[in-house]
């Protein structure tokens, strides 16, 4: 969760979405339980909380059969695999999103102030800020809207399961901002595990080199190890090169040079 303007919707969504969404995995699909849990949940948190207040968020169900991740916002979700480019799974919503620009102006809101929906939210997809939702909305803006500017409606993806799977990577846009892109901080992450060999330690040093590029924003990271269970049946054990302890070195460039 990363959440704006307080954290009301945050502490709500603690609660609601897990216990929703473990209820809808025991009669339905990852897919439709994730679709079923933001909406209980966003119809639950919008008439419940301030209409100033929202948040980002990002989920991802793992199996043996896939990967299914569902988001709203710019909470960044990576798969990185033993080799290759990282892949990125959650879709962006804001006004570089073409579709998701149109569909904001199509409401009947516009973007200003550096591409934020009626000049206020960045985001175009988030739990909470009633004041763009329902009759919320037409009471914070005095105008009617075709529909809501905001919405609670989740991107989701699925991606089949593979043995090359290493790790996913759940990042606040904070962090994607010190780096300069998803994929970028992915980058960034791999070589500091390979270098490090412990997923803590590497969040850390991910988040402080975030911080030292500049980023202002909160920065959350999540690093979750999928090289167990199918994996680690399928694929050699990786045996990471842990070097001595040294001071945190400059800014490395971005290169994708070995593989888990």
């Amino acid at each position: 969760y990363d959440g704006h303007g307080g954290k009301e919707v945050v502490d709500s969504l603690r609660h609601t979405l897990p216990a929703f969404l473990s209820s809808a995995l025991s009669f339905g699909t990852p897919t439709s339980a994730l679709e079923s849990a933001f909406s209980y949940a966003g119809n639950i948190i919008v008439g419940t909380q301030p209409g100033t207040v929202g948040a980002c968020a990002a989920v991802v169900i793992v199996d043996n059969d896939a990967i299914t991740c569902a988001n709203v916002g710019d909470v960044a979700v990576v798969l990185i695999q033993s080799s290759g480019a990282p892949i990125i799974l959650t879709t962006k919503h804001c006004k570089s999103n073409d579709e998701e620009r149109k569909r904001v102006e199509s409401s009947g809101a516009h973007w200003a102030n550096g591409g934020r929906v009626n000049g206020v939210l960045r985001v175009s997809r988030a739990f909470g800020d009633g004041d763009f939702k329902g009759r919320k909305a037409v009471k914070a803006w005095k105008t009617p809207f075709a529909s809501d500017p905001v919405i609670a409606m989740p991107s989701i993806s699925v991606r089949k399961r593979s043995p090359s799977d290493a790790l996913v990577l759940v990042m606040t846009d904070g962090v994607v901002d010190g780096f300069g892109s998803e994929c970028k901080a992915a980058a960034y992450i791999r070589r500091q595990v390979r270098k490090l060999g412990d997923l803590d330690k590497a969040a850390k040093a991910t988040l402080d080199e975030a911080r030292a590029r500049g980023s202002k924003d909160d920065l959350s990271l999540l690093v979750c190890d999928l090289r167990d269970g199918l994996v680690a049946e399928e694929a050699p054990a990786w045996k990471p090169v842990v070097p001595p302890p040294a001071a945190r070195p400059k800014p490395e460039a971005y290169d994708d040079d070995f593989a888990f």
